[in-house]
């Protein structure tokens, strides 16, 4: 059976509003400027590769899409396959933390179901230090949000991040399908504007206090005809240079669904097929004898006669 991928946006962001303000949201029409930028997009993905009674095998893979003029070239980055057990799941994970971001301290590791998607947040900030870093005067696409204060993403990883962007001349977009931000009770996706899409609301006056700190504005996304939203989170520089950034975005990639293109290409080529679980699983067979059997579903054990 083909255990689900988890993508970083499928964690939601950890982020909740506490209270809000009275203020109202903002609107702005988007509308396509004809300057040429070069659009890097990254998506990570993890997936249980395996088990055995004391624990089990995970694989992580990350994609980053660059597409600039007429032409778009993809890097992916890994599978790299681990084994995480009760006794082990400390050392590797606050190993990762030393590797990806030169933190020391250590830190208690999240529960053993959730190493997993834990793991694939500090891949997927890693290979962000890297395009902020590597890339210059382009527009950086994020799965998820621009959260920080979580073991996965620190405050402290999370500007830097940030102020490299800066540095270098990039603005940050990170795109979430899914969200938990509500005002007065409604989900943030559901906002409706009078303008003519594409348009984008910005919410930050909505927003008072929040569990975590969010790097950036916050605004809610509609880029095409189609009824789909999302939460987009946006940095550095100012807000008239966000909307300015917004129409470079619809000049220089396709908009899928309101999604911009090259980040669903890097959501695609990050993720586990069946094919890839498959031979990861053969792989493990051959060389190292690892007898292979189909775990029993209890679920479907106990239910499928009803």
């Amino acid at each position: 059976m083909l255990e689900k991928n988890i993508n970083d946006d499928d964690q939601n962001e950890d982020i909740l509003i506490i209270d809000i303000k009275q203020g109202k949201p903002i609107s702005f029409s988007i509308k396509p400027i004809e300057i040429k930028k070069p659009i890097i997009a990254i998506d990570t993905s993890s997936i249980k590769i395996a088990e055995n009674s004391e624990g089990f095998i995970i694989a992580i893979r990350g994609a980053i899409i660059h597409r600039f003029l007429n032409k778009a070239s993809a890097y992916l980055i890994g599978p790299f396959p681990f084994y995480v057990c009760e006794e082990n799941s400390h050392l590797i994970y606050n190993r990762l933390r030393n590797i990806f971001f030169g933190l020391k301290e250590n830190v208690n590791p999240p529960l053993l179901e959730h190493i997993s998607k834990r793991i694939g947040n500090l891949f997927d900030r890693w290979l962000q230090i890297y395009v902020a870093e590597k890339f210059s005067d382009s527009i950086l696409l994020f799965d998820g949000s621009l959260t920080a204060g979580t073991i996965d993403s620190p405050i402290s990883i999370m500007k830097y991040i940030i102020e490299t962007a800066q540095k270098n001349n990039n603005i940050i977009m990170a795109f979430s399908k899914m969200t938990r931000l509500r005002i007065h009770g409604i989900r943030i996706t559901e906002i409706q504007s009078k303008e003519p899409y594409p348009y984008v609301v910005n919410i930050d006056n909505c927003l008072k206090q929040m569990k975590y700190k969010c790097f950036g504005n916050i605004y809610v996304a509609r880029l095409s005809p189609f009824p789909f939203s999302y939460r987009l989170d946006i940095a550095p520089f100012s807000k008239d240079k966000h909307i300015e950034a917004l129409g470079i975005l619809l000049n220089n990639d396709a908009i899928i669904y309101g999604y911009p293109e090259t980040l669903l290409l890097a959501h695609v080529l990050s993720t586990f097929n069946k094919i890839d679980v498959i031979g990861f699983q053969r792989l493990l067979a051959s060389e190292f004898n690892f007898p292979i059997y189909e775990n029993e579903d209890i679920r479907e054990t106990l239910f499928q006669p009803f």
